[in-house]
């Protein structure tokens, strides 16, 4: 299967679960939840700019064998951003966040949604230009594909618009972008 360049330009994703059945339904969430927000599945080739690990900590082996693939996902993957969620990641974050390539550990699933848009700094997202910023002179307010809160600079001639926009920062409520290229209509 031949993918089209928009295909291969978007940001990839890797995800992998330890443990219960729960984990395995977690992490089908995430899963949809990056792949309609634009991400697509990295090859089994493909080095993965998100890289999501759904940990389990029933044993002692459980903790060894996530640490393991913590490492073996940042060897495979190098410059990924982990995010390490499960059992493990609320039982001991400090470990897992001092593991190579861990961006964030989610100690807390509410928080999940912050640290996904974390995770899309420097990245390119399609955005819809919805409204000017309240307070905020020459900005306007978005959404993405993942109804992701966007906003950038811009004024009342690009409402209804959609651009593309490079993610420069986030914070728990919202990414902070700037226009990346031309208008896409």
């Amino acid at each position: 299967m031949i993918e089209s360049s928009s295909s291969i330009d978007r940001p990839t994703c890797r995800l992998v679960t330890l443990g219960c059945k729960v984990n395995q339904h977690e992490t089908q969430l995430v899963k949809e939840a990056l792949i309609s927000g634009g991400c697509r599945e990295a090859t089994r080739d493909e080095v993965a700019n998100i890289c999501v690990v759904n940990t389990c900590t029933v044993t002692s082996t459980g903790d060894s064998k996530g640490r393991q693939l913590i490492r073996q996902l940042a060897r495979r993957n190098p410059g990924t951003r982990t995010i390490v969620m499960g059992c493990y990641a609320t039982r001991d974050p400090e470990v897992l966040a001092e593991l190579p390539g861990v961006f964030e550990v989610v100690r807390d699933k509410r928080e999940l949604a912050a640290k996904l848009h974390a995770s899309m700094v420097d990245s390119t997202l399609e955005v819809l230009v919805e409204r000017t910023a309240i307070n905020q002179p020459g900005t306007v307010r978005g959404t993405d594909r993942r109804y992701l809160p966007v906003t950038l600079p811009g004024d009342e001639s690009d409402i209804g618009r959609l651009v593309n926009v490079h993610a420069v920062s986030s914070d728990e409520s919202c990414v902070q972008g700037i226009m990346s290229g031309a208008r896409l209509c």
